[in-house]
Order: structure tokens, then sequence, then C-alpha cells
């Protein structure tokens, strides 16, 4: 329930990171949830924040970028955080790059010279893409062209497991 700000950079070819902000998740309100269990829905109450974590993080961001006038080019965040919606407004409104990682259901369109509603759209990982390289796509909900990687990993025990 916080979200951490942090600064990445070199400097004398050492790494350096430092916090430059958090905001704590306050859950001020009840709210009913239902859940299924054994075939019975159970309802409970419990706690949830009024204000979302998306937004909290686009507010945060605005005041390091536009108050604070803090320099970077880079916003990193996990799969929980890459909304279209955020991705386009961090973009657009701050002019940042964002590197995340992406849901395997995500979808995106190899179509460049394509209308936006005359794409065709395949989940991310049913797509024919080779690890370790770069693909620029257009992903459902995002009008700006993306790069997308593939990233294969390969376990001590033999398993592997795929990023986007």
């Amino acid at each position: 329930n916080i979200l951490t700000f942090t600064y990445s950079t070199t400097y004398q070819q050492q790494a350096v990171k430092l916090p430059i902000a958090f905001e704590l998740v306050r859950k001020d309100q009840w709210v009913e949830k239902s859940t299924k269990q054994e075939g019975k829905f159970i309802t409970r109450r419990v706690r949830q924040a009024s204000v979302s974590k998306i937004e909290m993080l686009r507010r945060r961001l605005h005041t390091l970028v536009f108050d604070n006038q803090i320099c970077f080019k880079y916003v990193t965040f996990d799969t929980w955080y890459a909304d279209s919606e955020l991705i386009s407004h961090i973009v657009t409104r701050f002019n940042k790059h964002c590197v995340c990682a992406l849901k395997a259901n995500r979808l995106l369109s190899f179509d460049r010279d394509v209308a936006p509603k005359q794409r065709a759209y395949v989940s991310i990982s049913e797509a024919d893409l080779e690890p370790d390289v770069a693909y620029r796509v257009y992903l459902k909900g995002i009008a700006l062209e993306v790069l997308v990687v593939k990233r294969v990993f390969r376990h001590p025990d033999g398993r592997t497991s795929v990023q986007y």
C-alpha cells in the first residue's frame, strides 16, 4: 500500500538510486465485495481507496515533472500499471518514455498503414515474436507506435518463463 518513486542514474560509473517521492495508499472507504466459494457467493466488507493507484501515480508524476522539474527520460513500472490510458498520458502529456512489462493477453497489431479501427489485433502471447528482437507495433488503446520485446528466461530448475 505504498507507491515509491526512485530516480536512477549513473554517476562516475556507479549506479545511483535516490528515493524522490512516495505515496501512501489510503484505504478510506468501506465497500461490499462478493466472491464465489464452493458454488456460493460470499459477501464481506473490505476497505478500499477512494483514489486509484494509477491516479495517484499520474498526480505524483505531474508534480515531479512540472512542479519539481525533475529531469528524466523514462518511467518504469510493472504490469499492474501498464494501462493504455496511463501510458498514453505519460508519453503525450509528460513527453517521457515508458518501460514496462505487459501481460500476455495484451492485444497488439503489426498493421502500420491502417486506420486504428481497421487494425487486426492478436494477443501478444499468440504473436509470432522472436526472443530479444524489438518489434514496432500498436497496442490496442494506444494511438502511438511502441516497441515490444519478447524475453525468455531459463530457470536453474529447467523451467522457462516469458516476459513481454
